[in-house]
């Protein structure tokens, strides 16, 4: 069966398969159940190709989801994104959706899952005359990119030292979940509420000393879209606070409640548009295939990566994971040419 599928992949007539062909062709020959493939494209993928593509199914569990009669929950915002981790019990495992495609730059990731309740933070809406920022609650997304093969388990990039989170034993996540000493971990984090309508994904790297941007800059890459945190004064977001930035008000404005903090390309390398409808969440990231940052994953035809997913529903104190690491394979030959759009 092996060589059966070397030769599928690289046989000529391969240029004329479509991607849903190829991706059930390489199910149905046994391949491992943790492989997602992403398949090369002369352009970026179409809605129509995202749409034929057949899924990676998995299920995400080990943490809790947030529901509409939940009170306020903890805002650490570094265990928000955390990735690669399973502790906790409790909630019905989040089902998840994973597509991918590449182009001769640009790697595409998209994720769907379900989420009973759209939380995106504290966002700014305009109405009866006034400006009114929403809960603290914010879905998101996390994924750490494995740089060892033979370490890249949850035990060895985890919370170790508080092993459930949630409670009175929490404990900061700078400490608890590190990389392995000499080495460094590409981290992918997405916040549904931060910068822009969709949420901004935040390229950091996760070190022996716990989560740091690229570059190690110490300035926070997102700021409090408030005025009362500009004066540095409590209760940021609470009644009688207002946006700093903010749109003209008029009926259906709305402001983010995080704004991008400074121009730091290298920490914004990865675009993510998050989208919910129904009762669900559609994530779409895409990074270039190398970037300028050494602390990043680069990517090539043919390569394979390991990876932990995360998804946050809304509550910063745990979080559905996948046990076990990802594999991302780039297959290297093109199963279309010339369909995609520029």
């Amino acid at each position: 069966m092996g060589r059966f599928l070397h030769e599928v992949l690289t046989m000529p007539s391969l240029l004329k398969l479509s991607s849903v062909a190829l991706v059930l062709i390489l199910a149905g020959c046994g391949a491992p159940n943790d492989k997602i493939y992403s398949l090369k494209l002369d352009f970026a993928p179409t809605d129509t190709q995202w749409a034929q593509s057949v899924p990676y199914r998995l299920r995400a569990d080990g943490g809790v989801t947030s529901q509409a009669s939940d009170g306020a929950v903890d805002e650490d915002s570094v265990h928000t994104a955390t990735a690669s981790c399973h502790h906790g019990a409790g909630s019905p495992p989040v089902d998840v959706e994973i597509k991918s495609f590449y182009t001769g730059d640009i790697l595409y990731l998209r994720f769907e899952w379900g989420d009973p309740t759209r939380d995106e933070g504290p966002v700014w809406r305009w109405a009866q005359g006034g400006w009114t920022a929403g809960g603290a609650r914010e879905d998101g997304l996390g994924i750490l990119w494995g740089s060892e093969k033979s370490k890249f388990e949850c035990t060895h990039l985890c919370h170790m030292v508080d092993w459930r989170m949630a409670g009175a034993k929490k404990s900061s996540a700078e400490f608890s979940m590190v990389a392995p000493e000499g080495s460094a971990a590409d981290f992918w984090i997405w916040r549904s509420g931060r910068a822009r309508p969709g949420g901004m994904a935040e390229d950091a790297t996760l070190t022996p000393k716990g989560k740091a941007a690229d570059g190690l800059s110490k300035d926070p890459l997102f700021i409090p879209n408030s005025n009362r945190a500009k004066k540095g004064l409590p209760e940021a977001f609470y009644p009688g606070d207002l946006p700093i930035a903010f749109p003209i008000p008029e009926p259906r404005a709305s402001a983010m409640g995080y704004i991008l903090a400074e121009d730091a390309p290298g920490r914004t390398e990865v675009d993510a548009r998050g989208e919910y409808s129904s009762g669900r969440w559609v994530l779409t990231l895409a990074r270039p295939l190398k970037t300028s940052s050494p602390e990043d994953v680069t990517f090539a035809p043919g390569g394979e990566y390991q990876f932990g997913l995360a998804i946050l529903d809304g509550v910063a104190l745990d979080h559905n994971a996948t046990r076990k690491p990802l594999h991302l394979t780039l297959v290297t030959q093109s199963p279309e040419s010339g369909t995609g759009t520029k």
